[in-house]
């Protein structure tokens, strides 16, 4: 699994990730490793992993949360289906092209919210055997 490459924030300069140069505060100012003050630029992925209802529809009206979508598409289809219609719509809601536009449009700061649900499979959490693999795995990016 790629968690290693999963992060709820990536942080981006022109030329190279912030990954190797974390940043941190001091005082009301945020900076990286040399003390350099960075100024964050950003945008919010909401609906890619956790379907907010605000943003993307889920239905006609009566499927309040990403719990209730999952739990919708297991009973209709099965768990098998439903991580397949799952995985389809989140290679389509954010892409690659998607990613890099951000990138390449001078972003430094993704917000991806995240849930539970997006690594493992909502029934019988407890004795989870099988791990999802988070979407921005399947980018490649």
């Amino acid at each position: 699994m790629c968690l290693a490459s999963f992060v709820l924030a990536l942080i981006f300069t022109a030329d190279k990730a912030y990954a190797l140069n974390p940043l941190h505060t001091n005082g009301r100012s945020i900076v990286d490793s040399n003390g350099n003050t960075v100024q964050l630029r950003g945008v919010n992925l909401g609906g890619w992993f956790i379907m907010e209802k605000w943003m993307c529809p889920l239905d006609s009206g009566s499927l309040p949360d990403t719990y209730s979508v999952i739990q919708t598409l297991d009973n209709r289809f099965g768990v098998a289906q439903e991580q397949a219609l799952i995985k389809t719509y989140q290679q389509n809601w954010i892409t690659t092209t998607d990613l890099d536009n951000i990138k390449n449009g001078g972003y430094n700061v993704v917000r991806v919210p995240v849930w539970w649900g997006q690594f493992y499979p909502i029934a019988n959490v407890s004795n989870a055997t099988s791990v999802r693999t988070p979407s921005i795995c399947w980018t490649g990016w």
